[in-house]
């Protein structure tokens, strides 16, 4: 019989993320387990528009034969004429958090709900009237909803929001360590006195905690990150 094959359109390259490095190490081992063979494709959303390069990835994964592809949802609308024509050449098209059109099947993360318990359990630790600030991400579509729920919480809290995280000053739109150092810099300057801070990921909380003891405040701060 056939081998069955799968491929997985990665949304950043290897070694840039280690979130997505180890959705993909997942992958690797499951599919071996069960005599799949899978295959990545290495993208990188953070120069190329989903609605460019899933296009092309997703024509490509047609062409090559395989039975499905996963893909990673960052805008929600991006690919569907592709991915529909997928389907109906026998691609099985599933995908990590859930597009506005038609799927075989998607894997969806409370990133809402994420965001509300981050900041939630943050601003349990810290007095009535704290400052608290918010690093925010690309504006893929599971970054934006965790950054929606962080914001609603924060503004239903006992402390108070010094910035707005939607602002690409205050983002961290690389994706990694050092993306996160200007925001992370902009936001102490502007704000000395905040004393919680949620930077959105790992990656950009270690760029965060590197900026701190850059300028000596080792210390001061309570903070969260996602994972």
């Amino acid at each position: 019989m056939e081998r069955r094959s799968v491929v997985f359109i990665s949304p950043l390259p290897q070694g840039s993320n280690p979130a997505i490095d180890s959705i993909t190490a997942g992958m690797e081992l499951t599919f071996r387990a069960q005599s799949i063979a899978l295959r990545v494709i290495f993208d990188d959303l953070r120069t190329r528009a989903p609605a460019e390069t899933l296009s092309q990835q997703m024509t490509s994964v047609t062409q090559m034969g395989a039975d499905a592809v996963i893909f990673y949802v960052v805008d929600a609308g991006a690919g569907r004429d592709e991915v529909a024509a997928a389907r109906k050449a026998g691609v099985a098209v599933f995908s990590i958090a859930r597009p506005r059109f038609p799927v075989n099947a998607s894997l969806s993360y409370p990133g809402f709900n994420q965001g509300v318990f981050m900041m939630d359990y943050l601003t349990s630790l810290l007095p009535v009237g704290s400052e608290v600030g918010i690093i925010g991400g690309p504006q893929a579509l599971t970054d934006a909803e965790e950054v929606a729920g962080l914001i609603f919480a924060a503004r239903r809290s006992h402390c108070r929001l010094v910035n707005d995280p939607l602002l690409p000053e205050y983002s961290n739109l690389a994706d990694n360590v050092d993306g996160a150092r200007a925001p992370a810099r902009l936001l102490l300057a502007l704000h000395p006195n905040v004393k919680g801070l949620a930077p959105y990921n790992d990656e950009t909380m270690l760029g965060l905690t590197d900026c701190i003891a850059e300028i000596g405040r080792t210390g001061e701060f309570k903070i969260i990150s996602r994972n």
